[in-house]
């Protein structure tokens, strides 16, 4: 088994990912002045006018809003080996092994009789060297 080449890389990993974070504006508030009736105009034998008197109050012109300001990402640089070459198995051929053996054979003069030019070859099952 020839084992897998792995080569060190470097590159930019995100551990914290951009975000907005919230910041509440409050209301702008702004004073304004009218008069109010509290005792209307009435009728005697002469007329007697009617009583005014200022009252203040504020008066929300602009409500309440939230702004969003982006808060970047975070980015950190992080190493890990990367494959560059993985694991593989060659074969590798193993040469066959050859030893010598030698063996009795039996001839038999029957058949040697029967033919001349050929002899019997068969062999004795019983002996093997």
């Amino acid at each position: 088994t020839i084992p897998a080449v792995y080569k060190d890389e470097e590159y930019k990993v995100c551990c914290k990912p951009e975000t907005c974070v919230k910041h509440p504006v409050p209301a702008v508030y702004e004073t304004r002045t009218r008069k109010v009736c509290c005792k209307p105009e009435t009728c005697v034998k002469h007329p007697v006018p009617a009583v005014w008197e200022t009252r203040t109050r504020k008066v929300c012109c602009k409500p309440e809003t939230c702004v969003k300001h982006p808060v970047p990402a975070v980015f950190k640089d992080e190493e890990y080996k990367v494959c560059v070459c993985p694991e593989k198995c060659v074969k590798h051929p193993v040469p066959a092994v050859y030893e010598t053996r030698t063996r009795k054979v039996c001839c038999s003069p029957k058949a040697s009789a029967q033919s001349p030019s050929r002899p019997s070859t068969r062999m004795c099952p019983t002996r093997f060297a």
